[in-house]
C-alpha cells in the first residue's frame, strides 16, 4: 500500500463510520482442469476468490480485522487456500509499515454437523489500520453462495466476477437494488480436450457496485436482510461430460415435496425413527412427545435436513434441529398423531424465494401437529418450550408443510405472549431502608425464553431474574417445567431518599424497574418492528405506611390506550397501606416503521410514570 492511498483513506474519517470497505473483489468459477465425482458424473470444483482491503476509522471498527470462512470437514477438496495479507500502518515518520499475516494467526474451529470455520485474525490491528486480505475458497458443491456488495460498513467498490461453467448453468438475480453500476460481458471460446470430445463457449460476466451506504442495523428487524444489495444464483440445469445429457433443475414445489420424501436425510428419517416408537413408547404417550424432546440435547446445528442417522442420535441424545424435529415427527406418526414436518427460513436470514423453488431455500424444520384441538407447531430443538410454543426464531414465520406432491404454506403463529407479572411488597422503617419482597410471575414466552437463558439452571435463573443480591436467598417453582408459568420469589433492600425534615421518597419500582427504552433508536427507521412474543407487564405493589408517616403525594394515574399501546396506572392510599397497580401492553407483534417513533414515546411516558415516588411526610408537620 502507498502513502497516498494511505492518505487518501484517512479522508474517510468525515463519514462517521466504524470502518470502511475500499474494495471487495470477488471471482467465482468452476476449475475445469480440476474435477471431483458426484456419483458417477464428474463435475468441476467451485472457486471463490477474495481480495479487498478495510479502513479502520474507529476503536469500535478494530472488529473488521476478523474473518471467518465455514468450509466441510474432511471433504475435497473443500478449503481455504492461497491465504494472503497484511495489516498496513502509518509510524511517526510518515512511512507504511506492513505487517504480514502469519500462520499463528489463523485457527480452525468445530462449527458441528461436519463443518469447521476457519478464523484469521490481522495482527496490529489499531484505529487508523488498513487490513488487506486475498484468498481463495474451493468446495465441491454445486450451489454457488450469493455475493452480497452491501455491508453492516460503507462500501466503496464492490464487484464479482463470475465465470460461467457450460455444464452448470446458473441465473444471477439481483436483491436489494434496481441496477448494477455497471457491467461486463466476455466470451471465452472452448477448446479441444482430452477428457472429452469438445468444451462449449463460456462467458467471463463482471459486475459492480459503487458507493454503498452501510446497510441500517437496526434492532427487532425481522427479515431485514431481504433489502441487502446482494447478487443470488438460482441453479436452472447440469450437463453431463460424459454423455451431454442435459438435467433441468427448474422444479415446482410439489415436486420438491416429493423428492425429499425419499431423501435418506429426510423422508427416509422420519420412516427410520418411526421404527423406534416401540422403545420409546412410554414417553410420547400424553402431550405430543415433548418428554422426548427433553430427552434429546440440540447441538447448535440449525439445518433443514437431518446431519446423520437415527441411529447416531439415540446412542449421542444430540443432534441438529432437524435430527430432533425428523425424530420427533417419526414417533409421532407411529403413535398415531398426525404430526408433518414443516420446513421454513428462520427470522434474520431473508425470506424463501418462492419463485425459486429448492430444498435449498430452507435452513430450519419444525413439526405441525393437528388433534382435536387444532394445529400445534413443534420445535424439538427447544426443550424448555412448553406444548404448541416455538423459539423466536421460528414464531411467525412462513413455512412449507412437507408432504409429498403438494404445495401448502402456513404462518407458524403464536398466540402466546410474553408475560412478566411484578408483586412487589415494601416495607419502611424510619432510618429510611426499604425491605423489599419480590415474586416475578413469568409465562408463556418470557417463561420459555428465561428457561432457555439459564438452561434450566436453578442457580442461574435466580441471578439473572433477583440479581446478585437476591439471588443466594431466592426460591424458584416450576424452572424445569416447560409449560407452566415461572415463579422467582426474593427480598432485597433499598435506601429511600430522605429530605432534612424527615420527608420520605420511595420509589415503588425501584426493585423491578424495567430498565432502559428497547425501542431507542433515534435515527430514521428503515424496517418494520418485528417484535415476535407481544410483551405484557403486569405490575403490583402494595406499600406500608411507615409508622409516624402519612401520604404526602400519590403520583396522578393515567389511562393511554391507543392501537399501538395500553397503560394504565393507578395509586390508591388506604389507612394502612399505598396500593399501586400498572399494565403494560403491546397491541401488535408487528409494526411499520412509521409507528417506531409512537413506540418509543409510549414506552417513555410508561418508563417515566413508573419512575415517579411515591412520598411519605412526618404526621408531626402536618396541619
Amino acid at each position: 500500500m502507498t502513502v497516498r492511498e494511505f492518505m487518501e483513506s484517512e479522508r474517510l474519517r468525515e463519514t462517521g463510520a466504524e470502518a470502511v470497505v475500499l474494495y471487495s473483489l470477488g471471482d467465482y468459477a468452476f476449475l475445469h482442469d480440476d474435477w471431483f465425482m458426484e456419483g458417477k458424473e464428474p463435475f468441476p470444483v467451485f472457486s471463490a476468490g477474495l481480495e479487498t482491503r478495510i479502513k479502520i476509522l474507529s476503536p469500535e471498527g478494530v472488529r473488521y480485522g476478523m474473518f471467518e470462512f465455514p468450509y466441510e470437514e474432511f471433504s475435497w477438496p473443500d478449503g481455504i487456500f492461497d491465504i494472503e495479507g497484511f495489516t498496513h500502518n502509518m509510524d511517526d515518520s510518515g512511512r507504511i509499515v506492513s505487517v504480514p499475516l502469519k500462520l499463528s494467526d489463523m485457527s480452525d474451529a468445530d462449527a458441528g454437523a461436519g463443518e469447521r470455520v476457519r478464523r484469521i485474525v490481522f495482527p496490529d490491528v489499531r484505529d487508523g489500520s488498513v487490513v488487506e486480505l486475498r484468498c481463495v475458497q474451493r468446495s465441491r458443491h454445486t450451489r454457488m453462495p450469493e455475493w452480497r456488495f452491501q455491508r453492516g460498513i460503507p462500501v466503496l467498490v464492490s464487484e464479482l466476477v463470475y465465470t460461467t461453467c457450460p455444464y452448470l448453468g446458473y441465473s444471477p438475480v439481483l436483491k436489494g437494488a434496481r441496477r448494477y453500476d455497471y457491467t461486463e460481458k466476455r466470451v471465452v471460446k472452448g477448446r479441444q480436450r482430452a477428457a472429452y470430445e469438445y468444451e462449449p463457449d463460456y462467458l467471463v460476466l463482471r459486475y459492480g457496485m459503487k458507493n454503498l451506504p452501510a446497510f441500517p442495523q437496526e434492532e427487532y428487524a425481522g427479515n431485514a436482510v431481504d433489502a441487502v444489495v446482494r447478487l443470488v444464483f438460482r441453479p436452472e440445469f447440469s450437463l453431463s461430460p460424459r454423455t451431454g445429457a442435459r438435467t433441468s433443475y427448474t422444479r415446482t414445489w410439489r415436486q420438491v415435496n416429493t423428492e425429499l420424501s425419499k431423501e435418506r436425510d429426510f423422508g427416509r428419517y422420519v420412516q427410520a425413527a418411526a421404527k423406534e416408537y416401540r422403545k420409546v413408547r412410554e414417553a410420547v404417550s400424553g402431550e405430543a412427545g415433548g418428554s422426548v424432546a427433553r430427552q434429546l440435547y440440540w447441538n447448535g446445528v440449525q439445518v433443514a435436513c437431518a446431519s446423520g442417522r437415527v441411529a447416531d442420535l439415540v446412542r449421542s441424545r444430540e443432534g441438529s434441529s432437524a435430527d430432533l424435529n425428523l425424530f420427533l415427527a417419526g414417533l409421532l406418526r407411529a403413535a398415531g398423531t398426525d404430526a408433518v414436518p414443516v420446513l421454513l427460513r428462520v427470522r434474520g436470514s431473508g425470506s424463501v424465494e418462492r419463485e425459486a423453488p429448492s430444498k435449498d431455500a430452507f435452513n430450519d424444520v419444525v413439526i405441525r401437529v393437528t388433534d382435536e384441538e387444532g394445529v400445534h407447531f413443534l420445535d424439538a430443538s427447544e426443550r424448555f418450550a412448553g406444548f404448541g410454543e416455538l423459539p423466536a426464531r421460528c414464531a411467525d414465520m412462513e413455512g412449507l408443510v412437507a408432504e409429498p406432491d403438494t404445495e401448502e404454506w402456513v404462518m407458524l403463529s403464536q398466540e402466546q405472549v410474553a408475560f412478566d407479572g411484578r408483586e412487589v411488597g415494601i416495607v419502611v422503617d424510619t432510618a429510611g431502608i426499604a425491605d423489599v419482597s419480590v415474586v416475578r410471575t413469568f409465562d408463556g414466552a418470557a417463561a420459555m425464553n428465561l428457561r432457555s437463558g439459564c438452561g434450566g439452571s436453578v442457580d442461574a435463573l435466580a441471578r439473572m431474574v433477583a440479581g446478585e443480591e437476591g439471588a443466594s436467598a431466592a426460591r424458584t417453582e416450576a424452572c424445569d417445567e416447560p409449560g407452566k408459568p415461572l415463579v422467582v420469589r426474593y427480598v432485597c433492600t433499598e435506601e429511600v431518599e430522605r429530605e432534612e425534615d424527615g420527608t420520605l421518597r420511595l420509589a415503588p419500582f425501584g426493585a423491578v424497574f424495567p430498565g432502559d427504552n428497547p425501542f431507542g433508536q433515534t435515527t430514521v427507521r428503515h424496517f418494520p418492528v418485528d417484535i415476535v412474543f407481544r410483551p405484557v407487564d403486569v405490575y403490583r405493589v402494595r406499600i406500608a405506611i411507615p409508622q409516624g408517616y402519612r401520604v404526602k403525594s400519590l403520583p396522578s394515574g393515567m389511562k393511554v390506550e391507543d392501537g399501538i399501546s395500553r397503560f394504565t396506572y393507578e395509586a390508591v392510599a388506604g389507612e394502612n397501606e399505598v396500593v399501586i397497580e400498572a399494565e403494560f401492553s403491546l397491541s401488535e407483534s408487528r409494526y411499520p416503521a412509521s409507528a417506531y417513533a409512537l413506540l418509543r414515546k409510549r414506552y417513555d411516558g410508561m418508563l417515566d410514570a413508573l419512575s415517579r415516588p411515591v412520598v411519605f411526610e412526618p404526621e408531626e408537620l402536618l396541619p
